[in-house]
């Protein structure tokens, strides 16, 4: 697995230290070798430059590691249901335009002065995903609308054809 350490990508493995092998950083590419020093890196082998990481170090990137896997998992999960979403708005025919701006946001033109921005929750509990929406409207006042509790993600649709065909005042 790849990762940024101290500002040096590299590639975590292990290296044989008399006998044992012992969690190890081999070194991809830094901006400069004095940032690659100052974090440790050294020639282990023949030209291969790498680090030998300590117990703490390596818990600490493990760690590191563990809460990059998750936040992809939750991006993943977040990119899905906007892909969802925004099918499913296509296949009504909502009015307007819209397009994923974030794999957590939909951004809706409906009128030429409202436009309103969709925001996907996932959730780890087991729950309905949350949905809120908001939307400035053409005095600049500011509605933000949370609308998991009334409308879970199956009813989704529902609720946005009643945005749909909501007149929104100018």
């Amino acid at each position: 697995m790849e990762i940024n350490y101290k500002g040096i990508l590299c590639r975590l493995g292990t290296y044989r230290v008399n006998g044992e092998d012992k969690p190890a950083l081999w070194y991809i590419s830094s901006p400069d070798d004095k940032t690659m020093y100052k974090a440790g890196f050294e020639e282990l082998h023949y030209g291969v430059l790498g680090k030998v990481l300590t117990d703490k170090e390596y818990k600490k990137i493990k760690k590191i590691i563990k809460k990059t896997e998750i936040e992809n998992e939750i991006n993943e999960e977040l990119n899905s249901l906007s892909n969802e979403l925004l099918y499913e708005m296509k296949k009504h025919k909502l009015k307007g335009t819209y397009r994923i701006i974030r794999n957590d946001t939909i951004e809706w033109k409906i009128q030429d002065d409202v436009t309103i921005m969709i925001f996907i929750c996932a959730t780890s509990s087991g729950e309905d995903d949350l949905i809120d929406f908001y939307y400035k409207d053409s005095n600049g006042n500011e509605h933000r609308y949370g609308k998991s509790d009334e409308y879970p993600h199956s009813n989704i649709m529902e609720l946005l054809r009643n945005y749909n065909d909501y007149k929104f005042e100018k």
